[in-house]
C-alpha cells in the first residue's frame, strides 16, 4: 500500500520513541526484554516504501549502542561482534514487513510478528554458536545448547520482545 504524510509522521515518531526507550531496558529502567526496533522495522517495512525503513533500525541501534556503550562499556559497542548477527536480523524484520504489506489480513501481521521474532532468535543464537567455541561445541549438540540458552529469552510473536544477556550471550 502506498503510505501517506501521516504514515511517514508516525514513522518519524516511532522512531525517536524506538531510540527513547531502547536503552531503559538495559538501565532496568523497563522489563528486560522490552525492545521496540523490531516493531519499528516491522512496521516501516510494511507501511513506508523508502529505502529509509532499512536505515532507521540500525541507526536507532547504532546510536543507543553508542550511548550504552559510554555508560556501561564495551559490551555495548556498535563494534561489538555479534551485532553483525543482531543488525543483519532488523534488516530482514524490514524484509518480513515488505512481504506483510501485501495485504492487510490479520492472520499474515501474526505470522510476520511470529516470523520476525523466531529469526531474531535463530540468526543471534546461531551467531553465538559460531563466535563462542568456549561455549558451545561445534556440532548439533553444541548448536542445540546454544538455541536452549536462548530459550528463557524468547517470546514469540512479541516484535517488541527481545532477549536479555546471560552467560556469553549478547543483548540485542
Amino acid at each position: 500500500p502506498a503510505y501517506t504524510k501521516a504514515t511517514l509522521k508516525l514513522y518519524g515518531l516511532f522512531v525517536f520513541f524506538s531510540a527513547l526507550v531502547r536503552p531503559l531496558p538495559t538501565l532496568l529502567v523497563l522489563p528486560f526484554n522490552f525492545h521496540p526496533v523490531g516493531a519499528l522495522a516491522l512496521f516501516g517495512g510494511g507501511r513506508v516504501r523508502s529505502w529509509a525503513v532499512y536505515v532507521a533500525p540500525l541507526a536507532v541501534m547504532a546510536v543507543t549502542d553508542c550511548f550504552l556503550w559510554a555508560i556501561k562499556g564495551d559490551m555495548y559497542s556498535p563494534l561489538y561482534v555479534s551485532q553483525i548477527a543482531v543488525y543483519t536480523s532488523f534488516v530482514l524484520y524490514v524484509l518480513i514487513g515488505r512481504w506483510m504489506a501485501t495485504n492487510n489480513n490479520p492472520l499474515r501481521l501474526a505470522t510476520a510478528s511470529l516470523l520476525g521474532s523466531f529469526q531474531f532468535y535463530v540468526i543471534t543464537n546461531a551467531f553465538s554458536w559460531v563466535i563462542l567455541p568456549e561455549l558451545y561445541t561445534r556440532d548439533l549438540a553444541g548448536f542445540l545448547q546454544s538455541m536452549a540458552a536462548g530459550l528463557p529469552f524468547y517470546r514469540p510473536g512479541d516484535p517488541i520482545a527481545r532477549r536479555a544477556p546471560g552467560p556469553g550471550r549478547r543483548r540485542a
